[in-house]
């Protein structure tokens, strides 16, 4: 006969998928024995400028501060974890409440494995001290002027996050970032202070090859130099990137078109008044030549509810009237059930098929 086994914290039988741990279940062990060794504190020391952390004896690039806290605070687990526990990963990092002087305290939710295969999670309360400082290399940048701005701007009139961090990538590449004395961040989008002219142009000129941007560089002078001859000034690169994307209604040559793909600096339309497609460099869009339609007047949306060889009958989905629309060639695929968006140019009203969204 086999006698049972108990806690012996709280008299609970023992499990048998989960053995005893010194004669603890393993909440009990968890909770008299604890995690670590001792309570968590932890020290975390961030550029005030650029948002790069110290860790381990060098300056790292910026991550969130839930990634800081976590990454501090498993470095910090594994010299302090009790026998018989094992952290499985840091689930959560929960908002920081400052104590005062720089202290604050975090809840982090923990996922752990106990010697028994026991699994469970829990959350502790762990405290660090803020410092913000200014790494080595915003102290070097500091020290230097800058001779070129290069802003990023988009047609639409503001940066997407995609955009910025596209951007933030280019400027942080070995051979770039070096140069790069400033970076700020505003409704319009972001401007950049560096101090070498060629850098500047060859970072304006990776994002014009990518993205089919458009630049246009000014000089401004700041002094002459009568002793070398020489004209000293600040370039600024203005850097614009294109909203094109599918389904945009645009013209050309004063024939309104939608768009139907945008790839590798090239811009795929298709024609509303006979269903021709065409294909231009974004080159036209730049030159004004393939242009939003300024007198487009986007009309309701419509469901198409039945066809023949010629035409297309279309519910407003939201009136209940019924329209017809030549079927032209580009519209041979339509199934009923497909939506449409009417479009009003002048005495002209063109119906557009509703797409998916674009490639960028």
């Amino acid at each position: 006969m086999t006698s049972s086994r108990y806690c012996v914290r709280c008299g609970r039988p023992e499990n048998p998928e989960e053995p005893l741990i010194n004669g603890y279940c393993s909440d009990c062990y968890i909770d008299h024995v604890g995690l670590f060794d001792a309570q968590p504190v932890l020290s975390v020391t961030i550029c005030s400028r650029c948002g790069s952390w110290y860790y381990k004896g060098r300056w790292w690039e910026p991550l969130s501060f839930e990634d800081i806290i976590r990454r501090l605070f498993l470095d910090w687990a594994e010299k302090h974890l009790t026998d018989g526990v094992e952290l499985v990963e840091v689930e959560h990092v929960g908002k920081p409440v400052s104590r005062g002087h720089g202290w604050y305290d975090v809840v982090l939710s923990l996922s752990i494995v106990l010697v028994n295969n026991a699994v469970r999670r829990r959350d502790i309360d762990v405290r660090f001290k803020l410092t913000k400082t200014v790494c080595p290399r915003c102290l070097k940048k500091a020290g230097k002027s800058f001779n070129s701005l290069v802003q990023f701007r988009s047609t639409r009139g503001y940066l997407t996050e995609e955009e910025k961090s596209y951007i933030r990538e280019k400027l942080s590449a070995h051979g770039i970032a070096e140069e790069v004395v400033e970076i700020i961040e505003n409704r319009q989008g972001i401007d950049v202070k560096m101090s070498d002219h060629t850098v500047a142009r060859r970072l304006a000129g990776i994002v014009s090859r990518e993205r089919s941007a458009h630049v246009k560089e000014t000089f401004k002078l700041r002094r002459y130099d009568p002793g070398r001859g020489r004209k000293e000034g600040v370039i600024t690169l203005s850097v614009r990137l294109h909203d094109i994307a599918p389904g945009m209604v645009m013209e050309y040559e004063g024939r309104p078109c939608v768009v139907i793909g945008v790839r590798r600096g090239r811009v795929l339309v298709e024609f509303l008044d006979n269903g021709e497609t065409a294909e231009f460099s974004i080159d036209l869009f730049w030159r004004g030549l393939l242009r939003r339609n300024e007198k487009l007047v986007r009309g309701g949306e419509y469901t198409v509810v039945g066809y023949d060889s010629s035409m297309l009958y279309l519910v407003n989905d939201e009136t209940g009237e019924i329209v017809e629309y030549p079927r032209l060639v580009n519209l041979n695929t339509v199934k009923v059930g497909d939506k449409f968006v009417s479009y009003r140019v002048a005495d002209k009203t063109y119906m557009v098929r509703k797409r998916g969204g674009g490639d960028g």
